[in-house]
């Protein structure tokens, strides 16, 4: 066995002394970065809340004045920009339908018997138009393209996302409004 005693050179990578220059200069660039992290958390979860505060009293109005007293209002609140994006692109690649789809499209299929009609709409414009779309899908495989004659759909919403929702529930032989929210609510405004 030898006994010989390994020296440690103070520039050798083996050394375990930190340059104390060094060390500040790390601790000075943590900081900075957990400020600026901080910073960006905060920055983000201000966005996260800061999804369009529409009344809901004014969406309601909107399917009044398309459907009168007898009418079922579907609205779908926002759970937050990041969660509502988070949602519509999960949505996008799954085949499994959210509770929402499923609860709407439960009350879409009594339009096969009676005049049933629905106004639909979300803070998230969205959201909102992937739940009618996974709904719509829903009625189309349960009920194998058989027409829902009474069933009339009001989505309530942004324009880029109506055309897919209509060409939906023009597949089911319903009848589809659309109503921009935009345009509207500065009417009730």
């Amino acid at each position: 066995m030898s006994t010989q005693k390994r020296r440690h050179d103070k520039h050798s990578p083996q050394s375990s002394t930190v340059n104390p220059r060094w060390l500040n200069r790390f601790q000075t660039i943590g900081y900075t970065l957990g400020l600026m992290v901080l910073s960006l958390a905060t920055l983000l979860s201000s966005a996260c809340s800061s999804v369009p505060k529409t009344d809901f009293k004014d969406r309601l109005a909107i399917g009044e004045s398309q459907f009168g007293d007898t009418f079922e209002f579907f609205y779908i609140p926002s759970n937050g920009w990041l969660a509502d994006r988070a949602f519509v692109q999960q949505s996008k690649h799954t085949t499994l339908s959210s509770v929402d789809a499923k609860r709407l499209s439960n009350i879409m299929a009594n339009g096969e018997e009676r005049l049933t009609q629905i106004a639909v709409s979300s803070p998230s414009a969205e959201k909102a138009q992937r739940i009618l779309l996974e709904a719509c899908q829903i009625l189309r495989v349960q009920r194998s393209d058989q027409p829902l004659p009474f069933l009339e759909v009001m989505y309530i919403g942004k324009p880029q996302f109506s055309r897919e929702i209509k060409e939906c529930f023009g597949l089911l032989g319903s009848k589809y409004f659309f109503s921009d929210t935009d345009l509207e609510l500065n009417r009730h405004s």
